[in-house]
């Protein structure tokens, strides 16, 4: 016996929405049974949801209930909507900040998993490829991932790992490489990881660092300083050693990659500034104990002495 439903409308423009729009639930319901090879029956939560359609309402709220993981939560809604798409599916309204934060969460996992398959299939397809002479051996493959959502990945092990002890917070050393990784994905174009597959592209990237970028609005304009720049290429290796493990990312370092060129180029000011003999001085702390348990006479030679080296300087 087929569920009857009762339509309270004097619109029949509005009533023959109604009736197709159930006649497209129970096709749906038919389709789900067929494909897990269950009889065609209606049940709670189908019968709800024919209820709001036999009542104008395409809205149906989902209760989170027992469910207390955010992202299966999410997960539940999506399924929902993909399996009854004539109806609008929604979280409750005091939950929402939960099912945005288990989307975002359900997204993640998801892509994870895309990239671990896709790059299982690759990795089979360059062994045959390998075999037949396709390619050599020691030529780099990768798929079609950005730079920059390689950084973003980066950046999520980052805040995983760098975590202060006994706790999910983040660490200071963790929020200082967090802030570089951002001025990296700020400074490099997002291209294709594949496009990276060289000895040389690769120290491309490393020379934008090397040779010291001018400070974002500085006036008068001015280069970073030198150890900014080493904490950049730091990371920048970091990044990529990681990029070379990682199972979601088909990007491998080329051949010679530690001997790329890290030494970061120094000013022609600064060298000069560092070749100047410095003039032999007290600290404060060492004058104060000079002053305290030194003689009248030990105090007036050291002094003596300091004022004959300065001048002949």
């Amino acid at each position: 016996m087929q569920h009857k439903f009762r339509i309270k409308s004097r619109d029949e423009a509005e009533v023959k929405r109604r009736i197709a729009k159930l006649e497209e639930l129970w096709l749906a319901i038919e389709t789900e049974a067929e494909r897990f090879g269950w009889e065609p029956l209606w049940n709670e939560l189908t019968l709800d949801i024919g209820k709001h359609i036999a009542d104008g309402d395409y809205r149906v709220i989902v209760p989170r209930g027992k469910v207390n993981a955010p992202d299966v939560y999410a997960c539940y809604i999506h399924r929902l909507q993909n399996s009854f798409p004539m109806v609008a599916f929604l979280p409750e309204p005091e939950e929402e900040d939960a099912y945005k934060d288990g989307a975002e969460e359900a997204r993640r996992k998801a892509t994870r998993t895309m990239r671990k398959r896709i790059g299982e299939t690759r990795r089979e397809m360059e062994d045959v490829l390998l075999r037949s002479g396709g390619f050599s051996a020691s030529e780099v493959m990768a798929g079609e991932e950005t730079l920059h959502e390689a950084f973003d990945a980066y950046a999520e092990q980052v805040r995983r790992d760098d975590t202060n002890p006994g706790s999910s917070d983040v660490s200071d050393y963790g929020h200082m490489r967090l802030k570089n990784i951002g001025r990296l994905k700020e400074r490099h174009e997002n291209v294709q990881l594949r496009t990276l597959n060289t000895f040389d592209a690769v120290q491309g990237i490393i020379d934008v660092w090397r040779t010291r970028p001018l400070v974002k609005n500085s006036y008068p304009p001015r280069p970073i300083t030198k150890k900014t720049a080493q904490h950049h290429i730091a990371e920048l290796m970091r990044f990529f050693r990681w990029l070379n493990r990682s199972g979601d990312f088909d990007w491998r370092k080329p051949p010679d990659f530690d001997e790329l060129n890290l030494r970061v180029r120094t000013t022609a000011q600064e060298n000069k500034r560092n070749g100047t003999h410095q003039v032999a001085t007290y600290t404060i702390s060492e004058l104060c104990l000079l002053n305290e348990y030194a003689s009248i006479r030990m105090r007036t030679k050291c002094f003596r002495r300091l004022s004959m080296e300065s001048r002949s300087l």
